[in-house]
């Protein structure tokens, strides 16, 4: 029996290409998550670690006008991007919960964040100090306006990701004003870029044996689809 064949036998469960695959995810609210998401689905073990009192959108009623809550206090949204994932809750301001980390990092594959640089940095979590720990780490930074430049520390969620790339004039009709499109286009976006650049950074593990770090924000995935 071929592989393939294998795979589609109806007695079995789905696994997925990613099956073996540790991944640390270290983000919260939506497009960090959504990264972890999609590595998830192909059948990644995601670990989503947040903080005591729980990722910001466990608690988030409603965007847009849109509900996100469902009987017994369960959040659609939050379950939409927690789904196939184990979760920690880590204090990360102390040193103890820092090192718990470090331990993860050292027998994972993936480190995934969208905190920003400055806080990376803070708790120790920045890729050369976990790179020490595991050279075969692929550390993934997510940012809403880039890793580099005067910007790299500012807080964005998804409607500044979507105005400032463009993507609101985008779907705008001329001489009105911008019109938001959808619920989590900028975030979703941003998501499918993490899983992309993970997907490719493990891919050239596989041929090089090496780690590394890759960056993708809000700004540059709305400027690319907008070609």
């Amino acid at each position: 029996m071929t592989r393939r064949e294998r795979s589609n036998r109806p007695d079995e469960p789905h696994r997925g290409p990613l099956v073996g695959v540790r991944v640390i995810e270290w983000a919260h609210a939506h497009m960090g998550p959504a990264g972890g998401t999609f590595l998830a689905d192909m059948g990644a073990d995601v670990v989503h670690v947040e903080r005591p009192d729980g990722d910001i959108m466990r608690h988030t009623v409603g965007t847009w006008g849109v509900n996100h809550m469902l009987p017994k206090g369960r959040n659609a949204i939050f379950e939409d991007l927690s789904r196939n994932k184990r979760s920690l809750a880590l204090d990360l301001n102390k040193p103890a919960a820092q090192r718990i980390m470090h331990e993860l990092v050292k027998r994972a594959d993936v480190f995934l964040t969208n905190m920003r640089p400055a806080a990376a940095l803070k708790h120790r979590l920045d890729y050369p100090t976990l790179s020490e720990l595991n050279p075969r780490l692929i550390y993934c930074g997510a940012t809403s306006f880039g890793e580099r430049g005067p910007e790299r520390d500012s807080p964005g969620l998804e409607m500044m990701g979507m105005a400032r790339s463009g993507m609101l004039f985008g779907s705008s009709v001329q001489g009105q004003p911008p019109q938001h499109p959808t619920v989590g286009t900028s975030d979703r976006l941003g998501g499918i870029g993490i899983a992309l650049g993970i997907v490719s950074a493990l891919y050239a593990r596989e041929h090089t044996g090496e780690g590394q770090a890759v960056y993708t924000s809000q700004l540059g995935w709305g400027i690319n689809l907008q070609t």
